[in-house]
């Protein structure tokens, strides 16, 4: 059973790193949506389909 997680972090920088944690436990991209603060998507994320 897949379970929704939301994360607040302050930057850019931490959440790339987060993003980075979660595909090393196991995590696929394509299960991960990223969004920084100006509401623009983190680069190293696919893009997400409508």
């Amino acid at each position: 059973m897949l379970r929704r997680q939301f994360f607040l972090l302050p930057d850019e920088s931490q959440g790339s790193a987060l993003v980075a944690d979660l595909g090393a436990a196991g995590i696929g991209r394509e299960n991960l949506h990223a969004v920084t603060g100006g509401g623009e998507r983190l680069k190293q994320l696919p893009a997400v389909g409508a």
